[in-house]
């Protein structure tokens, strides 16, 4: 559901967002968001990858599986904002964004994970 949500935010036409007032661009609250998504994004996916459900590859390393498929689909909605939305643009800077959320996510859902992997 929360990859849903973040390809809904993806693809919502350019011009339907509010400008930022120019002294801000120093700021770049997007890079916030980014960040804040995906590492809510890491911390839903490796908390799922550790089910018995999964596959054994996906409990494994659920939290570093989570970063990767995190990433790949953050680079994916990049390309297809770039190409496929009008009034977007996809960014490098945005993918870095998006990896730094994915370290926060890892780094707070590791120490859940095997907490439970313990009982």
């Amino acid at each position: 559901m929360w990859g849903l949500f973040l390809v809904l935010l993806h693809v919502i036409p350019g011009n339907v967002f509010p400008r930022i007032p120019h002294y801000l661009d120093l700021l770049k609250p997007d890079k916030l968001l980014h960040a804040a998504l995906f590492a809510v994004f890491v911390f839903l996916l490796a908390g799922a990858f550790r089910k018995e459900g999964s596959p054994s590859l996906l409990r494994g390393h659920p939290a570093l599986t989570a970063v990767i498929t995190a990433l790949l689909f953050g680079a994916l909605l990049e390309l297809v904002q770039h190409y496929l939305i009008p009034n977007r643009f996809g960014s490098v800077y945005d993918e870095i964004a998006n990896a730094v959320g994915c370290l926060i996510g890892y780094i707070t859902s590791s120490p859940r994970i095997s907490r439970s992997t313990q009982r």
